[in-house]
């Protein structure tokens, strides 16, 4: 019973890290498609859902906005200011956000524009190196070989019990 508990546990806490893993991977390769695009922001146009400051001792201290888009939901990391993130508040039209891929999975906003008005809430510059990308690859890579490694205890190919011989 204890092993199948055990086993059990190490193959969830292997699909944790192996979908952490492909965040990570994902978002190099979002990255890589962009700069070889030239690095044009991409634009999408829709309606904030959330707009929250990311507080607490290991975040970003960034403002995280949600935005439903007629691709799907995204999510941008900004460095917002208060009174910034109270005018995108206070407007319930919608948004046009020119945003790149920062590499890591995480989409950072250039330009957010209320469409109502007109008027530029948020301005930031484009960060085009590959810094970001490569550190997130190697990290999503040795996640994955991390939740391979775990998935193959589980599998018993590796063994934990042997006898220790002397």
């Amino acid at each position: 019973m204890k092993t199948i508990v055990i086993k059990t546990l190490l193959v969830v806490l292997s699909l944790v890290i192996f979908a952490f893993s492909y965040t990570r991977i994902n978002g190099a390769y979002d990255w890589y498609v962009w700069s070889i695009g030239y690095h044009q922001p991409y634009e999408e146009k829709g309606p904030f859902s959330r707009l929250h400051e990311s507080t607490g001792r290991r975040s970003c201290h960034c403002t995280i906005i949600s935005m439903e888009t007629p691709n799907g939901l995204i999510h941008l990391h900004s460095q917002m200011s208060k009174s910034q993130r109270e005018r995108a508040s206070r407007s319930k039209g919608d948004f046009l956000v020119k945003y790149y891929p920062a590499g890591n999975g995480e989409n950072k906003p250039v330009e957010i524009i209320d469409v109502s008005t007109g008027e530029l809430i948020y301005g930031a510059e484009i960060y085009k190196g590959h810094g970001i990308a490569l550190t997130s690859l190697v990290f999503g890579l040795i996640m994955f070989a991390g939740g391979s490694f775990l998935l193959l205890i589980v599998a018993g190919v590796i063994k934990t019990d042997a006898a220790v011989n002397t």
